[in-house]
């Protein structure tokens, strides 16, 4: 009797500490999933600060790609602008030239431009050869004729040494205003101050030229 009292109590000992065992156990778990929890509950903050702060970059970068492609279409702009303008400065600054024989000697005309404003002086150069390449010593003078009305300007007279400048001052430049204008040669004296040529000796050597 006595020793199955005794197994009996050891039987509920057991079972007791069994239980203990379990609720020990129990309570560590319960810990460690709240220590996970708490983590995880942290790691899902962390990733909810993360796609908040990638949606704002991705804004950020439409938003800076939309300013670049203005600016690329400004710049497409201004390029064609400066384009448009180089070409226009060429036209302005391109020199306009004729060359031709007549008799013993070879002229050529250059003016300056190619188009001018009309308030502006026309200049330009000319240079009178011999054929033999000896330069002809003299004096030229020019015309400036509105093609437009046929309205011809002249007698302005300026000196050659087989090189030699000329410049003719507004208004008489372009007289009748902006259109197209010839600027020539109308005649030719030489160092004694007689005249050796007229325009239709010397071939009719001009350039052509616009006012605006």
């Amino acid at each position: 009797m006595t020793g199955s009292l005794g197994k009996r109590s050891m039987t509920i000992g057991l079972i007791i500490g069994l239980v203990i065992g379990l609720g020990a156990g129990y309570g560590v778990v319960q810990a460690g999933y709240g220590v996970l929890s708490n983590e995880l509950t942290q790691k899902n903050d962390q990733i909810q600060r993360l796609q908040s702060q990638i949606s704002d970059m991705v804004i950020q970068i439409r938003s800076l790609n939309q300013s670049y492609q203005r600016l690329l279409s400004n710049y497409r702009s201004l390029n064609q602008s400066y384009e448009k303008l180089l070409n226009d400065y060429r036209m302005l600054n391109a020199p306009a030239s004729k060359f031709s024989s007549a008799g013993d000697l070879d002229y050529r005309i250059t003016t300056n431009q190619q188009v001018y404003r009309y308030t502006d002086p026309v200049s330009g150069n000319v240079s009178i050869y011999y054929r033999n390449g000896t330069a002809f010593r003299g004096t030229f003078s020019i015309y400036s004729r509105h093609m437009e009305t046929g309205t011809t300007a002249s007698g302005w007279t300026f000196s050659v040494n087989g090189y030699g400048s000329f410049i003719v001052q507004p208004p008489q430049s372009f007289s009748r205003g902006p259109g197209t204008y010839r600027i020539g040669l109308i005649f030719l004296y030489d160092s004694a101050g007689y005249m050796i040529a007229t325009s239709g000796d010397i071939g009719h050597i001009y350039v052509t030229v616009e006012a605006k």
